[in-house]
């Protein structure tokens, strides 16, 4: 990356570590070896998140990161929840 991406890079993960909390839990066990694990997902009304978040991908994209964009109305078992997001273990029939 150049000088002014490593900024843009620092500038961005600092934003969402101002904004945004980082999830207690990713699994229902307090096990750390818990088998599963729980998908982070911003709710819809996080638009400044998300919006971010699209940069932050597109400047790791250029650098051969590749991101792709899911959606659901059901993301699976919610074990944390905050105001711009959630942490849930994915259904079964769901292949995330």
């Amino acid at each position: 990356m150049q000088a002014h991406e490593v900024e843009e890079l620092n500038e961005l993960l600092s934003w969402f570590d101002d904004y945004l909390d980082a999830p207690t839990r990713f699994a229902r066990s307090k096990n750390k070896h818990a088998h599963e694990k729980a998908l982070s997902w911003f709710k819809p009304e996080a638009d400044e998140h998300i919006d971010r978040a699209r940069v932050l991908l597109a400047l790791l994209g250029r650098h051969g990161v590749m991101s792709e964009m899911l959606t659901t109305a059901k993301p699976g078992m919610i074990i944390y929840e905050d105001d711009w997001q959630v942490a849930a273990i994915p259904f079964k029939d769901k292949d995330f």
